[in-house]
């Protein structure tokens, strides 16, 4: 019966690749996971270090977010996972299995079923359609429905909490996807961004691949295969460094102030108003909002400085609002590679301060500035609508020695 909290399929799956490890006299062998098979392959990097040599995740997940019951800007504690997920409409086909006898597809009425699918769905992992049409009926002609319990047993699943004990080297290759993608804007990069966080220590190595989807193997062969070469012989990894952007109705922008010494950069999305009713709507009050568009708002400083009084250390910070009609907070956040405020943990916060807004003329196209400069301090004034909030930034000034 379904069960949430255990997980036998995984765990069949781990013994299988142990006897075959023992069956077949491999001396630490690497194990690689592509996608949800990387849950597979990190399991057994944690838990038998003495068995596999390293690990490498291709666009590898862990851990799936879900949204909590009680407060939906922070994700879904352990304790109410079972209930989320049983809410969510993918769970019900692994009800499915419960009513249908054990059936293998043929390849014609798996090439009919793929046929049908519409163009994002099947070119969200791999670009080429002919191609991933190809994977897809493969996939579809030799399926199972007892393959859901995997699914299940995935989304359940969550073992950020167990990094802390990870001796085995492990390789997350982090596709980061292209524009256009379907794929764009997902949780993995979030993901790992709170596992280096939690644990700086451990032999984690986590590589982006701009501009390519999930299958790094298709998108990427050769740089992938280098990236594994570097990695099994302790050097450093490169990825793919090649960002493409297409046009988007809410453009990127950035701003640049200098403070003395410290340099203050912003990146963030530009949405338009459009004839829309801004707040209290689009952007709803008392719910939290990435202060922009597509990707989170990314503040960074290159030393620490005061925001509204308070002390900030030097570092990069996805930059959250939660807007009233009076008071806004102002969230400084950890976590790197987050797209909007989707995946947002509260347990990364590294300063929030309160932000009165004020009444400003008409502003199209949201925009962040730097007014009210002097040689140590300014304001960084996010505009939208008739609405702007300036937000108070200062240096620190070193203390006077105290006399004898």
């Amino acid at each position: 019966m379904l069960d949430l909290k255990k997980t036998p399929w995984w765990d069949g799956a781990g013994q299988g690749v142990l006897a075959l490890i023992e069956r077949n006299r491999l001396s630490r062998p690497v194990v690689v996971g592509l996608a949800g098979s990387s849950l597979l392959a990190t399991r057994l990097a944690l838990n038998h270090p003495d068995k596999i040599r390293a690990a490498v995740l291709i666009d590898g997940n862990v851990y799936l977010p879900f949204r909590s019951l009680a407060n939906p800007d922070w994700p879904a504690t352990p304790e109410e996972r079972p209930a989320v997920l049983m809410r969510q409409p993918g769970i019900i086909g692994v009800l499915q299995e419960l009513m249908l006898p054990l059936l293998l597809t043929s390849r014609e009425s798996a090439e009919a079923r793929v046929k049908l699918m519409p163009v994002p769905q099947i070119t969200v992992n791999l670009r080429d359609e002919t191609r991933a049409r190809a994977i897809a009926t493969s996939a579809a002609a030799g399926s199972d429905p007892r393959a859901y319990r995997y699914n299940t047993e995935l989304f359940s699943s969550d073992l950020r909490g167990e990094f802390g004990r990870l001796k085995t080297p492990l390789l997350e290759l982090l596709a980061i996807h292209d524009d256009n993608s379907p794929g764009q804007g997902n949780s993995t990069p979030a993901e790992w961004g709170e596992i280096k966080l939690r644990y700086p220590s451990i032999p984690l190595t986590v590589v982006p691949f701009e501009n390519t989807r999930s299958y790094l193997t298709e998108e990427a062969p050769q740089e992938l295969d280098r990236a594994i070469e570097a990695f099994l012989a302790g050097r450093p990894v490169e990825g793919r460094r090649s960002a493409e952007m297409a046009a988007r109705p809410s453009p990127r922008g950035a701003v640049l102030q200098q403070l003395g010494a410290t340099k203050i950069s912003i990146t963030y999305g530009r949405p338009q108003v459009s004839k829309r009713q801004i707040w209290g709507q689009l952007v709803p009050y008392n719910r939290l909002w990435r202060a922009g568009a597509n990707e989170a708002t990314y503040i960074t400083l290159s030393s620490d400085v005061l925001i509204e009084g308070q002390k900030l250390a030097a570092g990069s910070y996805a930059l959250f609002t939660i807007p009233t009609e009076n008071e806004w907070t102002v969230i400084f956040n950890r976590v790197p590679g987050q797209w909007g405020h989707f995946y947002y943990n509260p347990e990364y916060d590294a300063l929030r301060v309160k932000v009165k807004p004020q009444t400003a003329e008409h502003q199209e196209w949201l925009s962040y500035d730097f007014e009210l400069l002097s040689p140590t301090s300014a304001s960084v004034v996010i505009r939208w609508e008739k609405m702007k909030l300036p937000i108070r930034v200062e240096l620190e000034q070193p203390k006077a020695a105290s006399g004898n």
